[in-house]
């Protein structure tokens, strides 16, 4: 992964955010996801009928990772208690979790798939 234009402000968090390059957008196929990490923070990235999304892999009921889970359409299901949560908004639909995954904006260009990290979760400080 590379670091990819200038730091950003999180508004969310109330803190920098950082792009990074993740990956081809041909590496996450439809219907699928791929678990990336940077620095400290590990996530999701779901393909979601072409439309690529970035989620935390990390579930808000037990803290566990969701890498090992399934993707089912628009929604992602934890492997270890099934909850459900929606890719787009992160929102808690069923299962043991009520709090919504933390998401991350996602676009490709040029072919490659760009994400917004908060520099804080990643350890990154310049």
């Amino acid at each position: 992964m590379s670091y990819y234009g200038s730091l950003g402000s999180d508004s969310d968090a109330g803190g920098e955010t950082v792009r990074i390059r993740v990956c081809d957008a041909e590496e996450v196929e439809v219907g699928r996801y791929r678990c990336f990490s940077e620095g400290k923070l590990s996530f999701l990235l779901c393909n979601v009928k072409g439309v690529v999304h970035a989620i935390i892999n990390e579930c808000t009921h037990m803290k566990v990772p969701l890498d090992g889970g399934r993707q089912f359409g628009k929604d992602f299901i934890c492997p270890v208690h099934g909850a459900r949560f929606d890719i787009a908004s992160g929102k808690a639909l069923a299962g043991a979790a009520v709090a919504r995954l933390k998401t991350f904006p996602a676009t490709i260009e040029g072919g490659v798939v760009v994400v917004e990290l908060p520099t804080a979760a990643i350890g990154r400080t310049d």
